[in-house]
């Protein structure tokens, strides 16, 4: 049986860098060494081809 999680929180603006950065994986992470990056091919997105920037599409929608 499948199932998704989702978790909703409030976040102000200046919070959504930090998610975009772990989320994409757009820094090296210091807490977290189980992280191989040769796998990193292998993540995908259904909606979007490449990183985004968090910001700019909040304020798009």
């Amino acid at each position: 049986m499948s199932y998704a999680v989702c978790r909703m929180q409030k976040m102000k603006s200046h919070d959504l860098k930090g998610i975009q950065f772990h989320n994409q994986r757009e820094r090296e992470s210091k807490t977290n060494t189980d992280i191989d990056k040769d796998k990193s091919n292998e993540n995908y997105d259904f909606i979007n081809d490449g990183n985004i920037d968090y910001n700019e599409r909040v304020k798009e929608i």
